[in-house]
């Protein structure tokens, strides 16, 4: 049961609408006196849950955000994919393998294999290029390469060649190869 404020008389009591003999002025001059009386209490009570939702509203928005954060990775890459098959029409491994195309998102769900070998993916972003969506694959395939190897996960630098090259440089012997970035004739004009 919803209360309302209390209509006061002249000399301060309260006054019970419906036990009151007032007539509809004087009930309206009361109204002009005590504005916190409100004609229809279920209408303050939805203004008020209203303002007790806005902030679940806002923190719900920010778990949802964050999750959506969490979520990004190549599961989530994959995700976007809606079949177009642009991917697979521009990817130049089925010039090598006798026209057969390499099905990156195929082989992950389904974990079937469809006869390409998944190292034979060039990492050249042609796939990537294509797709309306921008679906990282080479990322995903990086990842994928380090988990059969054993090595470290490569999801913070997703282009092969540096990755060699970092790891080259971090090898005790390699200071001998490298010159380091301080040594480079470099201006900064």
């Amino acid at each position: 049961m919803a209360y309302q404020p209390l209509l006061l008389n002249d000399d301060g009591t309260s006054l019970v609408r419906s036990d009151s003999s007032l007539d509809l002025e004087t009930m309206s001059t009361m109204y002009l006196k005590n504005p916190t009386y409100h004609k229809n209490p279920k209408s303050l009570d939805a203004k008020l849950i209203y303002s007790l939702f806005i902030p679940c509203l806002g923190v719900g928005a920010m778990v949802f955000m964050l999750m959506r954060s969490m979520a990004r990775g190549y599961e989530y890459e994959m995700n976007k994919c809606y079949g177009c098959d642009l991917c697979d029409d521009a990817c130049p491994v089925r010039l090598f393998n006798s026209g057969d195309k390499l099905n990156i998102i195929y082989n992950t769900w389904n974990n079937e294999d469809d006869g390409v070998p998944l190292y034979s993916c060039l990492t050249c972003s042609a796939c990537t290029n294509a797709c309306p969506q921008l679906v990282d694959y080479d990322s995903y395939v990086d990842i994928r390469r380090n988990m059969i190897v054993g090595g470290p996960p490569a999801t913070e630098i997703p282009h092969t060649v540096l990755q060699a090259v970092l790891a080259a440089e971090a090898e005790e012997d390699a200071d001998g190869y490298f010159m380091s970035i301080d040594e480079y004739p470099i201006d900064s004009n």
